[in-house]
C-alpha cells in the first residue's frame, strides 16, 4: 500500500509541474507544450501558440524553437516573431505576426511568393476581380481611356484596338461608327466610319479601312490604291497623272 501511495504520489507532483495554458507563470522562456505548440507567459499567463511548421516545438537544452514556417490566419504568434512575415492559405496570402496574432499584411491586395529576400507582396494581375475597364499590357484603363478606339473593353477583358473604320460603341465592343461607310457606299477608303477622299498619306479602295502611308515612309500611289516609295512613279500626282 505504502509503494502505490507513493506512487500516486508521484504521479501527482510530475503533473504538477507540467503548465497548462491560462496558468500563472513567472519564467521568460517559452516551453513546449507538445510538439505542435509551446507556451509563452504573457502578462503573467501561460499562453498557448501554435508550430504549425515541420519541425514543430523542439527543445534543446533550456532554447525552445517554434517551427512557424506554416502558419494559420487568426491564430496567435510568438512574441519574438514580431512583424515576420510567411506565405500562408491557398491560394497564398502574405501573412504578418502583429501584436501577437497571424494576420494579412494590409498592404498586400494581391498573393505571396518566396524570393531571394523572403515572402514578399506579388501584385495583383489585371482582370476582372481588379479592373472595371479593361486590362492593356497588365494595366487597368478605367473610364473614359476604356471607351476609345485604341483601347475598348469592359470587365477587366482585354483591351480591343479598333479598326480604322470602327468605333468603341455604348457596349464597349468595336462597331461601326456613325456613318455606316463600307463597301457599299465608299469607293475610296473607311476612316472612323466616314469615307473619305484618297491623298498622298491616306491610301484605300472599295470602303475598306485608310492605311496612313506616312507613318510606314510611303506615299498612296492614287492609281493602285496602295502605299508605293516616295518617288517610285507614285504619289498622288504619280498616280493621277499615270492614269490619264
Amino acid at each position: 500500500m505504502r509503494l502505490v501511495a507513493a506512487l500516486l504520489v508521484g504521479a501527482l507532483l510530475a503533473g504538477c509541474g507540467a503548465p497548462q495554458a491560462g496558468d500563472g507563470c513567472s519564467s521568460s522562456t517559452p516551453r513546449c507544450e507538445s510538439d505542435r505548440a509551446q507556451l509563452e507567459c504573457l502578462a503573467g499567463t501561460w499562453v498557448l501558440e501554435p508550430c504549425e511548421g515541420p519541425t514543430g516545438c523542439r527543445t534543446n537544452g533550456e532554447a525552445t524553437t517554434c517551427d512557424t514556417a506554416v502558419v494559420t490566419v487568426g491564430s496567435r504568434c510568438p512574441s519574438a516573431q514580431e512583424g515576420k512575415k510567411v506565405c500562408a492559405g491557398t491560394p497564398s496570402a502574405l501573412v504578418q505576426c502583429t501584436v501577437g496574432t497571424w494576420t494579412r499584411a494590409p498592404d498586400c491586395a494581391g498573393s505571396c511568393e518566396v524570393t531571394a529576400a523572403g515572402p514578399t507582396c506579388k501584385p495583383q494581375g489585371c482582370g476582372p476581380a481588379t479592373c472595371a475597364g479593361c486590362c492593356s499590357q497588365g494595366v487597368c484603363v478605367d473610364a473614359p481611356g476604356n471607351q476609345q478606339p485604341d483601347s475598348c473593353g469592359i470587365g477587366g477583358q482585354d483591351c480591343q484596338a479598333c479598326g480604322m473604320n470602327q468605333t468603341c460603341g455604348a457596349s464597349f465592343t468595336c462597331e461601326a461608327a456613325t456613318g455606316g461607310c463600307g463597301p457599299s457606299n465608299c469607293s475610296t477608303c473607311c476612316s472612323f466610319g466616314q469615307c473619305v477622299p484618297r491623298t498622298i498619306n491616306t491610301c484605300g479602295a472599295n470602303g475598306q479601312a485608310c492605311t496612313n502611308c506616312a507613318t510606314l515612309g510611303l506615299v498612296c500611289d492614287v492609281a493602285t490604291a496602295t502605299c508605293v516609295p516616295s518617288g517610285s512613279g507614285g504619289g498622288a500626282g504619280g498616280g493621277a497623272g499615270g492614269g490619264g
